[in-house]
């Protein structure tokens, strides 16, 4: 029988009877607190289980051995106390709310949702075992998150959290719940409110940037997590911009790896193709898909795409793709030498990386990432020729004609032998070797592109006037 049904309070007269307990109870309460505070469970269990031991039916030690239990992950102890707590006390908002976490972890969906509608009714101004409004809000609204119960968070929020007191992660996940309702200008609005309570937050500003792009609707749908954590996944990202071992893909890190993308950071940039690639979850591919029709972003971009679908076997070198480049939509054939390489991925990425170096015009470390994809694969033609051009950059004429001469003829596509023997024809004249030169820019004349026929001749005439002076 509970206290309401025969209409006293055994608890309230306890502490009344017994002032000296009454006081022991509160300090061993405020002790336990500080404990819990600081994460020492056992020191907290230690102080709440005392307060049983003087009063056995005491909701406060109930609720707080509960919670002990609970975050010690012992979740049918911890909903035994919540139990005894609500039987006493029906309307008790944080045994309730705390009680529907358990149930979830124990495997009882309809009963934990049930016990959160419960809940929220018991969060009423009249109800003395309510608790003071901000903790009580706060409690409500993390036990929604942790049921993932996307609705119920935004509902209950956007009625009772207008106070400013109200911390800033329960603030962040009521914008989540708004995200994943598809309420992005409202999310975006709890999340500059979150800032504005804890400006260091920066997974923050990565929400409300997709949050932008998913209103525009640049991104496909999906749904984003609670933790408000960067995902540890990020923190391995190697030199060469790939994640060792992306597995499931959390909303949160969807939402850096959609960020990278559309600023276009290099290194994000790399990591979330990489991930993509690798990634069989659908949304990965309607995110591939979706890059080529923002008019904003790098023709590189869209192109890297391209390489991700051919690896991911959905579509093959020759097919047209659709795309926006400069604000034109055309259609492109894919024929890039990467779309139809089959080696390893890091030699790849290790050749992208190489490129976008040498693009800065750093081409110390340019050379270095080739070396490394040259390493891991002596055969691919490209980082060879590229690495050819960072020592030609650098006057380094010899080694350019080392890289050039151990590169095999026969593995070079067609439409890129006239700039093989361009840089072989260029290497050897600044070597003093004309005849050698002289060679290589014949054989360029029978496939040069369109525009590069003076440069040729004036290449030749140069070879001629150094021959004559030997």
């Amino acid at each position: 029988m509970s206290c309401s049904e025969h209409g006293e309070d055994r608890f309230i007269e306890f502490v009344v009877r017994n002032p000296d307990l009454r006081l022991e109870m509160e300090q061993l309460n405020e002790e336990g607190q500080r404990l819990l505070r600081e994460y020492d469970l056992e020191g907290a269990y230690a102080k709440f289980q005392r307060i049983l031991e003087i009063c056995p039916f005491s909701p406060v030690g109930h609720n707080n051995v509960g919670a002990c239990y609970y975050y010690q992950g012992d979740y049918e102890k911890a909903a035994a106390h919540f139990r005894k707590t609500v039987q006493d006390y029906p309307d008790y908002v944080f045994a309730l709310a705390m009680l529907a976490r358990c149930q979830q972890e124990l495997g009882d969906v309809k009963g934990a949702q049930g016990t959160m509608r419960r809940a929220v009714r018991a969060y009423r101004p009249g109800n003395p075992q309510r608790g003071d409004e901000v903790d009580t809000v706060e409690v409500i609204c993390e036990s929604f998150a942790h049921l993932e119960d996307d609705r119920g968070l935004f509902d209950f929020f956007r009625r009772y959290g207008g106070n400013r007191g109200i911390s800033w992660p329960v603030v962040a996940r009521a914008g989540v719940a708004a995200f994943n309702l598809g309420r992005f200008a409202q999310a975006r609005r709890y999340w500059q409110q979150a800032l504005d309570r804890q400006p260091t937050t920066g997974i923050l500003q990565s929400f409300m940037f997709t949050a932008e792009l998913a209103e525009l609707r640049k991104v496909p749908e999906f749904r984003l997590d609670y933790e408000l954590q960067i995902p540890e996944e990020l923190k391995d990202i190697k030199d060469d911009g790939q994640l060792e071992d992306p597995k499931l893909l959390t909303g949160t890190l969807k939402t850096v790896l959609v960020e990278g993308l559309w600023t276009e950071d290099e290194v994000m940039t790399n990591a979330a193709i990489e991930v993509l690639t690798r990634s069989k979850e659908p949304w990965a591919e309607d995110v591939l898909w979706m890059l080529f029709d923002d008019p904003q972003l790098s023709l590189d971009t869209k192109m890297a795409a391209c390489v991700a679908l051919v690896r991911k076997g959905v579509v093959s070198p020759g097919d047209r793709i659709r795309m926006n480049v400069d604000g034109l939509v055309q259609d492109v054939v894919i024929r890039d030498r990467l779309a139809e390489y089959e080696g390893d991925p890091k030699v790849i990425a290790a050749f992208k990386r190489g490129k976008q170096l040498q693009e800065k015009g750093d081409l110390e470390q340019a050379g270095w990432h080739y070396r490394k994809a040259i390493e891991q694969d002596p055969n691919f033609v490209l980082p060879r020729l590229r690495l050819a051009e960072v020592y030609m950059g650098q006057e380094r004429w010899k080694e350019a004609n080392e890289v050039l001469s151990g590169t095999m003829v026969s593995d070079i596509e067609e439409s890129d032998l006239w700039r093989y023997w361009w840089l072989v024809g260029e290497t050897v004249f600044h070597l003093g070797q004309y005849d050698k030169a002289q060679m290589a820019f014949d054989k360029v004349r029978g496939a040069i592109p369109d525009g590069l026929e003076e440069e040729i001749q004036e290449w030749l005439e140069a070879i001629e006037a150094e021959m004559k002076k030997g």
